[in-house]
């Protein structure tokens, strides 16, 4: 589980500090899709950094996962994946040399057929297994994106952390990104993406909304319009604008209980149906939360079914809404995610021997071996090199 306690962050000096984000806390279970969505500058992208502890400023609070504090305990080597929102691969690469170096730069003792095949099903994974030999340079804005997705996931990490993937896309690339990070969080990862874009929320376990560096609402999409009071989720951000930071930060800590427990248990629902797929043993599922509430999966099959239209508006009629009046509904569930370290894939155990980083000489080897390729395949670089160390001193002399 990914848990932010009262997660603050300041920048500025003296008496020009400002506050980015404030007393954020939230719990994500693992094998999870969460969206974290809210208008321009709300602190999105300075979340996903806070996680992954790239951020500047002044961090108050702790971040904790799978029970390990990482202000005193890092992620793993290949614990964690960050993409972000624009490409860093070279253009004078291939799409195989690309996913090859990143591989090379994390794992160690990693070679020869066995590296091969690893990028190979790397690639198939993503959708650009016939593209291995294609330069990044003539790649589009989607395919693109695809290959940052592959340099990540093929070290196998747990959580993957995605900063605006699929901005700038078409709508046809955006459906193919959101589908392929939804495939990728079955598969024993956490995926947490950052987004602009309110399409496809019915695809992620939950959504964390943002406003002005505050939690305003974390829960499964299907009860957003609800808790928001909107027949629309475009209207979501123009809503958010009708109060203050401190008014909603205020209405989702009174009735955060009743959105997050869900999550929990509905964590724990996949997980054990994701356990029988695989043929692992597991007790049965249960159909309703500790709470009383049932899971969204069960809503949804449930719809079809004669008489069961009525029951689902009562359900989602129960929680509350943002800035309901008085002390609302008691709702006490206790939030319990079974550890599923033991039954990871094939694709985790494999990764497990290799996760101590490749030596300082292994990995400046794989630097210098990429730098000479984008030199040999950049003649205008390559002159230009020669020409500063050669032409420039017989200039001078």
């Amino acid at each position: 589980m990914l848990e932010l306690r009262d997660v603050s962050l300041f920048v500025g000096r003296g008496d020009a500090v400002h506050p980015i984000l404030a007393d954020i806390d939230v719990q994500i279970p693992s094998r999870h899709f969460t969206a974290i969505i809210g208008p321009s500058g709300c602190g999105k992208s300075t979340l996903l950094k806070t996680i992954a502890g790239i951020v500047e400023g002044e961090e108050e609070g702790d971040v904790f996962w799978e029970g390990r504090n990482l202000s005193t305990e890092d992620f793993g080597p290949c614990e964690i994946g960050y993409v972000p929102q624009f490409s860093i691969a070279h253009d004078e690469l291939t799409v195989g040399e690309s996913v090859s170096s990143s591989v090379r730069l994390r794992m160690r003792g990693l070679r020869g057929d066995a590296l091969d095949e690893l990028v190979s099903n790397t690639l198939a994974e993503v959708g650009m297994g016939e593209l291995i030999d294609r330069r990044v340079g003539v790649l589009s804005g989607g395919q693109k994106r695809r290959l940052a997705l592959a340099m990540e996931i093929a070290s196998a990490p747990r959580i993957l952390l995605c900063d605006e993937v699929t901005s700038g896309l078409d709508a046809q690339s955006e459906t193919e990104i959101v589908h392929l990070l939804h495939a990728l969080s079955k598969r024993e990862r956490l995926v947490l993406s950052v987004t602009h874009s309110l399409r496809h929320l019915e695809l992620y376990d939950s959504v964390l909304v943002l406003f002005q560096g505050v939690v305003a609402y974390h829960g499964t999409p299907n009860h957003m319009a609800h808790y928001f009071r909107v027949d629309d989720l475009e209207l979501l951000y123009a809503r958010l604008e009708d109060r203050t930071p401190a008014e909603w930060a205020k209405s989702w800590r009174k009735y955060a209980d009743a959105y997050t427990s869900e999550i929990v248990v509905g964590a724990e629902h996949s997980t054990r149906v994701g356990d029988e797929r695989i043929g692992l043993e597991g007790d049965e599922p249960d159909d309703t939360t500790a709470a009383g509430i049932a899971h969204p999966e069960d809503l949804r099959e449930v719809q079809d079914s004669e008489g069961t239209q009525e029951a689902t508006e009562a359900h989602v009629a129960r929680l509350p809404q943002a800035g309901d009046l008085g002390d609302g509904p008691t709702y006490e569930a206790e939030l319990v995610v079974e550890d599923d370290a033991d039954s990871s894939l094939g694709e985790g155990s494999e990764v497990a021997d290799r996760t101590a980083l490749p030596g300082f000489f292994a990995q400046w080897m794989v630097l210098l071996e990429r730098r000479f390729l984008i030199f040999w395949r950049s003649k205008g670089q390559l002159f230009l090199q020669i020409g500063l160390v050669l032409g420039f001193p017989v200039l001078v002399a």
